[in-house]
């Protein structure tokens, strides 16, 4: 939806589509969505309390990060940190590696698959949209 200033062209409309790259508008609008669907889930300061995140953090630090997971602290403002740091440096696709892996993850497990679900869907459209534009933008 267009805001009041581009409606009157005050202000331009955003009509770039990154391909090669990403904006910190979109990095940080695809930060938040994994804020609001997984890191507000929790709820005190320990990941052991929190079964589906430990067992998705656990996942990251073995599968994505290829880190030893005896290095996974699980004070969560800790480790919370240590995946945002890493979320707001690396290069624009490996975002993309990074939502696709956490979203892979979290549907293995059954027991979290139907709070994420939701999520989940919205992502597998966005991806199959963005894939659709992109072959269709290289021909």
């Amino acid at each position: 939806m267009k805001r009041f200033s581009q409606r009157k062209g005050l202000k331009p409309v955003k009509t770039k589509m990154q391909l090669n790259d990403m904006d910190a508008e979109l990095r940080n609008g695809l930060w938040n969505t994994l804020t609001v669907c997984y890191w507000q889930k929790v709820g005190d300061p320990w990941i052991s309390h929190h079964p589906e995140i430990r067992v998705l953090f656990t996942r990251l630090w073995h599968g994505y990060f290829k880190w030893p997971i005896d290095t996974l602290d699980d004070y969560w403002e800790h480790t919370y940190k240590k995946v945002r740091e890493y979320f707001f440096q690396c290069q624009w696709f490996e975002v993309y590696d990074f939502l696709e892996f956490v979203v892979a993850t979290s549907m293995t497990n059954q027991k979290t698959a139907s709070s994420w679900r939701p999520v989940t869907l919205c992502w597998r459209v966005s991806c199959q949209h963005i894939d659709s534009l992109a072959t269709r933008s290289c021909r």
